[in-house]
């Protein structure tokens, strides 16, 4: 991962200018060629100062008659513009002159606002765009002396943090002063089943999109911290935040100590107090908030945002998403450090934090961003370049004549640009010899002599460079440049901004030209020969292109579903991306609408495992969709591509089909590949909207092509799957037009935790509190079963609604699933799903030879019971620093890779040596079939240590594995194999021994019957029973135990049927 921590505020002072000619009286400057400096004054008035004494600065002259003046009277300031020797601005401005006493001035020029400090108050700010000399001067009539005179060229501040750390850094908190609240740092594999406890590692070693994040919790009603100089000033500050569902969240700027700044706070749209539903800029006196201006319209909680906060001399303004919400002017302190600020219960997350100065070049830092970033994809040995196929972006043509000295190449971009765009290449001269780069915008997509074209010739003896620029075929510039020389790396880029074109090399601007008739075409290219090839880097930027690859916080987009930075590979999990996932419709939906033309592109993965999924990973190979022209809601509205969709019986991954408003508009035999091909794959899939023709690329190629008749004008693209769960590398938008920012009005609905599974005769009662619209109506719940098996005609329905309360009530056994909205009557929001197996536990379960049985329903505390009914009960202890957590009222989570344990040994068990037949039983949900310890997890074993065990239960990866004493528990050994089909999510599962034969059983359906021997003859009675791992800490189980038992006898077909319909909460 980029770390990108930069911090940076420099200055450069220059005294009195010595023998060179004055072009100014008492020229003191001549380096005043910048939009950022202070002249500073230290003065001496003397006693019988008189009120016409003055002095006088110069500055900003040198160009003809055009300069800007401040004279200093005994009791005023007057700064005045001069244009062709004539005034054309004037300020008055009182000040405190007392003669005989020290007088300390600054004049600070801002872009094109003026600033003046009295003995380090600020007394003047207002706008007075510079002219355009470079020189300052400084004349003092009789009663002044002037002690001090100097100029100051300021370099912007610069400041970014995406909270990369080392663990050392981290616990320093690094570059943030944590005045209040609890602040920690958050990361993409606090989630991970695996666990975190090598974030840092993973991290360092670059195999994570965006691994971390800042979180405060509040603690006596606000977390604060802060970063930065008293003396930062004129910038712009912002930080992406995603808001807890209580309280306020905010950003502050001007924080000349740790109680003293400005702070724009933001709280919730359903907060209905009188600071509610609302964004507001306060002041912060001594840490008491003093309201400065206020906008109506809250946040949305769990939605990603950008807020901004802009300072400078005239005032503050604060942004959401871009827009301008707030400005005030004239504000006070107007310069200092910057800080993060959340209240409320729940924690805020913060990321992509950034302080730019006015005249940062944004554009040049974002380019050079990006191209670290596909450097990082494409060049990379740890296989990064699968990220996204970056070479397919250039239809490239090499040719080498064999000569190794020579050599030609010609690229084109696949994609089209839009208005303002720029072609950055970068090449090294190899040898001294001729050569020629051509870089081209407008392009026809065919031909080299379309467009606006740059040429860089070389020739040797002697050596000579030039630059020429093209119309088509007429030259319209041309310049000849210091020749280039071998070994040395170059940076050529050809700018169009509007109607202007622009060529520089190395960031110095070589030639311009303006075209009264700009060119429409849309494509880039280039070519290179001889020793200007081959090209290094060739990367195309633009105003009208969104380049996402999601090294950031998604703030442009807002998500249907479980979005967050996750692991994509469990068993690669130093892998990390963003990913979303649900058992309806995961979407993100982009937070504008884009209307005209325009292409929208996105490289989707799949990843391999995700809560309560319902399907294993081999079979999730379908449904990689992205949307253009949509409304917002419903991703099947405007033009959907479907990469690998059902046919029509509903057999997945059949076909690819372009969808209008829902309904197929074609088709194409392509299908997506399965694990084999293409576990590490990433899908290139693009929609191209050109007038009335839609287009659906998938893997660089057009698939479906489709003329509409009556064109959707635009709306909102989505990137989105269905019952299944998306890895994100890129996407990209580029379009004709700017797009809109979408104010939709907004429903959410609550998202109460539910047990994995449904029981029939058990209502489960759902509460949804935290439900309510931006509109602020009353909202009610609707539901649409999607799934439910029949019942008897007359049966009362299964779900009811009461106001915000849902109960569900099975009748039968089968899998449910309830799609549940909360609407206003104008809006839905977007569903939140309750789905889930359904049991009958009055079926009963026969636990009557059950040597051990426990429940894990306790709830709490360190200890299990055992609820058999045979001997005395054999407890199993959960050790200090063990990685547990309870399931409300149902179950225990194993989350570390320390084990569960009796204290006593497990002696009873010796019963099976009398029976000679046994039934080892669980009902488990396990998180991941790849734990750290070599895909190896032990889900109990009944051992002293590892080469003295009676026997063990366990698996490698999807392999299910029974290990008696002879064999080792590991997967590469057949004996121990009792069924390939172990998997993530509720199962049933049970090994059964009649003294010859071993079946295996999943979900009450047999799997495997061998002979394994269970060598009672060879058990020991004093080792005690382990829950989760084995002895040596090398087979870590993770998931959440419902129920273990071990029985003296054979539990038959039919005894496991019942054991499974009954389901886990059956007695």
């Amino acid at each position: 991962m980029l770390r990108l921590v930069c911090l940076a505020l420099f200055c450069c002072c220059l005294g009195f200018v010595g023998a060179a000619k004055a072009a100014v009286p008492g020229l003191i400057s001549d380096e005043l060629d910048t939009t950022l400096y202070d002249c500073s004054l230290e003065l001496l008035p003397t006693s019988t100062l008189s009120q016409k004494s003055a002095v006088r600065l110069t500055f900003e002259a040198g160009e003809g008659k055009n300069y800007t003046r401040l004279v200093v009277l005994k009791n005023m300031l007057i700064l005045e513009a001069y244009k062709n020797g004539k005034r054309t601005d004037r300020a008055q401005i009182k000040c405190a002159v007392q003669p005989s006493r020290a007088y300390s001035l600054v004049l600070m020029r801002r872009g094109d606002w003026i600033g003046v400090l009295e003995q380090g108050t600020l007394i003047y700010r207002g706008r007075l765009p510079r002219a355009a000399g470079s020189e300052a001067g400084l004349v003092a009539d009789a009663g002044w002396t002037v002690k001090e005179a100097r100029v100051q060229r300021l370099e912007p501040v610069l400041f970014t943090d995406n909270f990369m750390r080392t663990q050392q850094e981290d616990s320093a908190h690094s570059l943030w002063t944590v005045q209040n609240g609890i602040w920690r740092l958050q990361s993409a594999w606090d989630t991970a089943p695996q666990g975190n406890t090598r974030r840092f590692t993973y991290a360092e070693s670059g195999y994570a999109q965006n691994p971390f994040a800042w979180s405060g919790t509040a603690v006596d009603g606000q977390a604060f911290c802060t970063t930065g100089k008293p003396y930062w000033e004129d910038y712009t500050f912002s930080a992406a935040v995603r808001p807890a569902p209580e309280g306020a969240v905010g950003i502050a700027a001007n924080m000349t100590d740790s109680r003293n700044g400005v702070l724009a706070r933001w709280t919730p749209a359903n907060d209905r107090s009188t600071r509610g539903n609302c964004l507001n800029l306060y002041k912060l006196v001594d840490g008491e908030q003093a309201l400065l201006a206020t906008s109506s319209g809250g946040y949305v909680p769990g939605q990603w945002y950008k807020l901004t906060i802009v300072s400078n001399l005239e005032g503050v303004s604060v942004l959401v998403d871009g827009e301008v919400r707030l400005s005030v002017k004239d504000i006070t302190p107007w310069r200092g450090g910057v800080g993060l600020y959340t209240e409320g219960a729940g924690s805020t997350v913060f990321d992509d934090t950034a302080v730019f100065g006015r005249s940062i070049n944004r554009a040049l830092m974002e380019e050079n961003l990006l191209s670290a970033l596909t450097d990082r994809i494409r060049n990379d040995d740890k296989g990064m370049q699968e990220w996204a196929t970056l070479k397919s972006d250039w239809a490239l043509t090499q040719i080498s004549p064999g000569d190794p000295t020579y050599g030609k190449e010609t690229a084109y971009h696949r994609l089209d640009f839009y208005s303002d765009h720029r072609l950055a290449a970068t090449i090294i001269p190899r040898i001294s010899k001729a050569g020629k780069l051509l870089l081209c915008l407008n392009s026809s997509g065919r031909d080299l002599t379309s467009g606006y074209r740059a040429v860089i010739e070389h020739v040797s003896n002697p050596a000579k460079s030039t630059c020429t620029l093209y119309r088509d075929t007429k030259q319209v510039a041309t310049k000849t440049l210091e020749p280039l020389e071998t070994g040395t790396e170059y940076t050529v880029r050809l700018s169009r901004v509007g109607n202007t074109l622009q060529v520089a090399l190395d960031g110095e601007p070589v030639v311009r030209y303006t075209d009264p008739k700009p060119l429409t075409g849309l494509r880039p290219a280039y070519y290179a020969e001889g020793n200007l090839t081959p090209v290094r880097k060739a990367l195309v930027t633009g105003g009208n292109m969104l380049d996402y690859l999601f090294a950031d916080a998604p703030t442009d987009w807002t998500n249907e579903g479980i979005w967050q930075p996750t692991t994509r590979w469990s068993c690669a999990p130093n892998w990390s991306f963003l990913a979303g996932w649900s058992r309806g419709n995961a979407v993100l939906w982009h937070k504008k609408r884009f209307m005209g033309d325009h292409t929208f592109e996105a490289f989707i993965g799949l990843k391999m495992e995700y809560p309560r999924e319902r399907d294993i990973y081999d079979n999730r190979y379908r449904n990689f969709n992205i949307t253009i022209c949509g409304d917002g809601t419903n991703p099947l509205s405007g033009y959907t591509g479907i990469y690998g969709a059902p046919d029509e019986t509903g057999a997945p991954n059949r076909r690819s089909i372009l969808l209008r408003n829902g309904v197929e508009v074609g088709s194409a035999a392509i299908t997506v590949p399965g694990r084999g091909a293409a576990h590490r794959e990433w899908f290139d899939l693009a929609l191209k909207k050109r007038n009335n023709v839609i287009e659906f690329w998938i893997e660089g190629r057009l698939a479906i092509t489709y003329t509409d008749p009556k064109p959707i004008i635009g709306g909102v693209p989505a990137i989105w799957t269905h019952d299944n769960c998306l890895s994100m590398a890129r996407a990209r938008l580029l379009f004709a037009n700017p797009p809109v920012p979408r104010h939709d009005q907004t429903v959410l609905i609550d998202t109460p935790w539910y047990p994995e599974w449904l029981n029939v005769g058990r209502p489960l009662e759902l509460q949804f509190p935290e439900t309510w619209s931006t509109t602020g109506h009353a909202v009610k719940l609707e539901i649409k079963p999607r799934m439910a098996p029949p019942i008897e005609t007359g049966t009362a329905a299964d779900v009811t609604v009461d106001r915000l309360v849902v109960t569900a009530n099975p009748k039968v056994n089968g899998e449910y699933w309830y799609e549940i909205t909360a609407t206003d009557g104008m809006h839905h929001s977007q569903p939140h799903h309750l789905f889930g197996k359904a049991f009958t536990p009055a079926l009963g379960r026969d636990d009557s030879r059950a040597l051990v049985l426990y429940r894990f329903d306790e709830g709490k505390g360190d200890i299990v019971h055992d609820r058999s009914a045979i001997g005395k009960p054999l407890d199993i202890t959960i050790p200090e620093g063990t990685l547990t957590s309870w399931v409300p009222e149902q179950g225990l989570t194993q989350q570390g890779i320390q084990p569960m344990m009796t204290v006593q040994s497990a002696e009873k068990l010796m019963a099976i040596t009398q029976t000679k037949q046994a039934t080892v039983e669980a009902w488990l949900s396990t998180d991941t079939v790849y734990p750290p310890t070599g895909w190896m997890g032990c889900i109990f074993t009944w051992e002293a240590d590892q080469t003295r065990r009676n026997f063990a239960f366990g698996h490698q990866s999807t392999s299910l594995l029974f290990a008696p004493p002879s064999t080792p528990l590991v997967g590469g050994d057949q004996r121990n194999l009792v069924t390939q089909n172990f998997r993530t999510s509720l199962q049933h599962l049970v090994i059964t021994w009649d003294g010859t034969i071993t079946r295996s059983y999943i979900n009450g359906v047999k799997q495997v019957e061998k002979g394994i021997a269970w060598q009672p003859e060879k058990w020991v009675k004093d080792y005690p029973l382990l829950v989760g791992n084995q002895v040596d800490l090398s087979r870590s189980y993770l998931g959440t135990y419902y129920l273990l038992a071990i029985h003296d006898r054979c539990l038959t077909a039919e005894d496991v049927k019942r054991h499974y319909d009954a389901g886990p909460s059956a007695r």
